[in-house]
């Protein structure tokens, strides 16, 4: 809803601040950088299982393109799906004792905020602070809920596409 690292009149807090607004600024030595955190080109949850990988292509003396596309057997009831390009470098703002205070004094602040000014209706429980951050170039990602525990996830997308363009598309059947 809001970035606490930020005072309340910085532009990324557009929706606003709760009243009595602290901004929290951790000390450069709680910010612990990792990079290449995340190497694999997928990162499937638990219910999600290959079934297979197909691939096909064209060359001609203007371009070539190459598209695959991977299927997948779902088992749970919900799963999501995060395929990577490049490695993916990780800040994480470490819970000092300083963050839990500043967590709980805000606490309540925060619920009255999102529920009486923003109109979303939460509990306490309902509310999360973001405490890190995964970043990388280029992403694609499904979720997905179904009625069922067995579906098929199908994804396919242009293997080269620059940054401009390109494709990436999912299905999911048999719920």
């Amino acid at each position: 809803v809001y970035r606490t690292p930020r005072p309340a009149g910085d532009p990324v807090n557009i929706r606003g601040t709760p009243n009595e607004f602290e901004h929290c600024e951790p000390e450069p030595s709680a910010l612990i950088e990792h990079p290449n955190e995340i190497t694999q080109h997928e990162v499937r949850s638990q219910g999600v299982h290959s079934l297979s990988l197909e691939g096909s292509g064209a060359v001609s003396i203007a371009s070539s393109a190459v598209e695959s596309g991977s299927r997948y057997m779902c088992t749970e009831h919900s799963s999501a799906m995060l395929m990577l390009k490049h490695p993916a470098h990780s800040t994480r703002l470490t819970c000092s004792v300083r963050i839990r205070e500043y967590l709980r004094r805000h606490l309540a602040n925060w619920r009255a905020f999102a529920t009486d000014t923003l109109g979303i209706d939460l509990q306490e429980s309902d509310l999360i602070f973001v405490s890190g951050t995964d970043k990388t170039l280029m992403w694609a990602e499904a979720a997905f809920s179904s009625k069922t525990s067995h579906g098929e996830l199908h994804i396919s997308g242009d293997v080269f596409a620059s940054p401009i363009s390109g494709t990436f598309s999912a299905s999911l059947s048999k719920c």
